[in-house]
């Protein structure tokens, strides 16, 4: 999977040489690794608080969507649509 978005990635308007996607991608994939496991309630709770947040301070896709469709409906979509919550 990591391989198609390095690929796309070199193929963008954005290019790096080969040798530092290469090391980006060892670099990100070395950092996962060591990146502790979360179960289902932990990760719903931290993407909860993430959610939380986002909807208190704003951001430009959520800004926009306040000021179109409320506050409410936001936080509707955001949490169900976008981040599974609901």
């Amino acid at each position: 999977m990591i391989r198609q978005y390095l690929k796309a990635a070199l193929q963008s308007d954005y290019r790096l040489p080969p040798r530092d996607m290469g090391e980006l991608a060892r670099a990100y994939l070395g950092l996962l690794r060591q990146t502790p496991a979360c179960g289902k309630g932990e990760k719903c709770a931290a993407t909860a608080a993430y959610v939380d947040g986002l909807l208190t301070n704003g951001g430009p896709a959520v800004d926009s969507m306040k000021k179109i469709i409320g506050p409410e409906k936001t936080a509707r979509l955001v949490r169900a649509f976008m981040y599974g919550l609901e």
